[in-house]
């Protein structure tokens, strides 16, 4: 398959995977949850063009640095609450985890915002009453 229709047919899925996620968001807690998906989602197509490059995604230990050093991205930003986003290549290396651990800074509290690729099934989890 040609790597511009493929990238082009990403983007198509990381638009749709965040059209509705912030539901439940006001105000900058909306801006801040929206722009933490749009990164993730940018990140997960940049995953994608690396993997397709590479044949394999980066490692855990590589984390989103990986990105930078292949190219695919300039610099790595922070999320909207300052914190770094989270990384992990799952067991067999066909998947991966994508995470903003939110305002409270802790993972595995219900304000993470995560994305599980690749993207043909992905799955983007939001808080359902927004971030607080």
């Amino acid at each position: 398959m040609d790597r511009r229709r493929t990238a082009a047919g990403l983007c198509g899925l990381a638009a749709l995977a965040g059209a509705a996620a912030c539901g439940g968001c006001t105000g900058s807690d909306a801006a801040n949850t929206a722009q933490a998906l749009s990164d993730l989602r940018n990140f997960s197509i940049m995953l994608e063009v690396h993997q397709m490059e590479r044949e394999r995604y980066p490692s855990t230990e590589a984390g989103l640095k990986a990105l930078v050093e292949g190219g695919q991205i300039q610099a790595l930003r922070a999320d909207p609450w300052g914190l770094p986003y989270v990384y992990r290549l799952d067991a067999g290396g066909e998947g991966y985890l994508l995470l903003s651990v939110g305002p409270d800074g802790k993972e595995g509290t219900q304000d993470d915002i995560s994305f599980r690729g690749p993207e043909a099934s992905s799955r983007v989890v939001v808080p359902q009453d927004g971030v607080r």
